[in-house]
């Protein structure tokens, strides 16, 4: 009879839970958090949901939103969050499985390893494409990888088996699950059939989710949103001379936006009112103000989610008394600021503005009265989130650019657009 060795993924002990299990069950437990998030913030920027409580800017100081909304993160009918999803979920099973089946327990590692090595050449793979596109980068996703890789180190070592052993015990493993009879091929066939059922349950769940995200985005509704719109009530929102206003102020439709430079969803909202401003030209004027979610300038705030908000903001002021802060708007959106590689002093530079002015302004006490006094008239319409966008008054519930391209040729009594419809 042939004989079949166990190589245990981690050093057997009786009783107790070895620093080693801790290791890895933690590692996968990371991974599968982080996942989970990533996919929950995936589903509200596909399903349109403005919701900018951001983990990952508010650990990394950059979020992922970029990267969760470009089309590489989306592969095989899933986002790449379900995938690190489902691939850490099922690692976790078969470690599980190891532990439940005795009969699998020599099975578990050689099939953790394999998983997870092809898990790392997919890491590798995805940190190259980050490097070579910056707007794939993702904080988050960086921690993932780097997590596999560890994690991968971390089952090679406690694996503890040569090159030659693990192929050995893999077709071992193999002969016995696919070719042999009896009661042992039998409990193996059992615990990894589980582990593919539980893994194709979590699949089918997760495709329904991302497609539900997809799919609810794709269906705009133009008479419902511009009913909604229709019965929320004004707001009067004070305009000064003072306030950056693109546009001329006596056209008809009036866009006001409280916005922060380090904000993804402000920055995607930006593109959104340069192209109405393309297609209805001087019919819309937008006016900006500051809400910095940066507790230097906003006491409105508890966690500070963008730590160069108030100063981008100061900045920005600074641009506006040398007659370039749409200049200085597009610019700051344009760059990364949360990576600190540029600075609002080298885009000053770069908009020929004079220097000895714009740093006397930006730290003056008039730029920070400036932006208080903004973010002061948030505070008193309630405003929590950014971008909050008004049209004529009246809060947007959702900034894409469908909805407002929707509302503003209501106000402009145009009839309203037919989308062709998104496959």
């Amino acid at each position: 009879m042939e004989q079949i060795t166990a190589y245990n993924i981690l050093p057997q002990q009786k009783t107790g839970f070895s620093l080693a299990k801790l290791i890895i069950y933690l590692l996968l437990s990371l991974g599968i958090l982080i996942s989970a998030y990533l996919l929950y913030r995936y589903w509200l920027l596909a399903s349109g949901q403005a919701v900018n409580t951001d983990v990952c800017s508010a650990v990394f100081g950059k979020g992922c939103d970029s990267a969760l909304k470009n089309d590489v993160s989306n592969q095989l009918g899933l986002p790449l969050a379900a995938w690190g999803l489902l691939y850490y979920a099922s690692l976790l099973a078969l470690l599980v499985a190891g532990r439940i089946w005795r009969s699998f327990q020599s099975a578990s590692p050689v099939l953790l390893l394999l998983l997870s090595f092809l898990g790392c050449l997919a890491s590798i793979t995805l940190l190259i494409m980050m490097i070579i596109d910056p707007q794939l980068f993702c904080p988050f996703c960086v921690a993932l990888h780097v997590l596999n890789l560890l994690l991968f180190m971390s089952l090679v070592k406690f694996v503890n088996n040569t090159q030659d052993e693990f192929f050995n015990q893999l077709k071992q493993e193999g002969k016995l699950v696919f070719t042999k009879r009896g009661k042992e091929a039998n409990y193996k066939r059992l615990a990894l059939g589980s582990v593919l059922l539980l893994a194709a349950m979590l699949y089918s769940g997760l495709y329904l989710f991302s497609q539900n995200a997809i799919n609810t985005s794709r269906e705009f509704d133009a008479q419902k949103f511009l009913a909604g719109y229709n019965n929320t009530s004004v707001q009067e929102i004070s305009v000064g001379d003072d306030d950056p206003v693109l546009g001329e102020r006596n056209s008809a439709v009036e866009i006001i936006v409280f916005s922060d430079f380090q904000c993804s969803g402000c920055n995607y909202f930006s593109a959104v009112v340069r192209e109405i401003h393309k297609r209805y030209p001087g019919k819309v004027h937008t006016v900006y103000k500051y809400f910095p979610l940066n507790i230097a300038c906003n006491n409105t705030i508890e966690t500070d989610m963008h730590p160069r908000g108030c100063e981008v903001a100061w900045a920005a002021e600074a641009a506006r008394q040398q007659g370039k802060f749409w200049e200085f708007h597009d610019s700051a959106f344009r760059y990364n600021l949360d990576k600190g590689l540029v600075t609002v002093c080298s885009i000053a530079d770069s908009l020929k503005l004079n220097h000895n002015q714009f740093e006397i302004y930006r730290t003056s006490e008039a730029a920070r009265n400036k932006i208080a006094r903004t973010v002061a008239q948030a505070k008193q319409l309630g405003i929590l989130e950014t971008p909050s966008v008004f049209i004529n008054g009246k809060l947007l519930g959702d900034f894409k650019f469908k909805p407002v391209e929707t509302v503003v040729r209501h106000i402009l009594n145009m009839p309203p657009m037919i989308y062709p419809k998104e496959d």
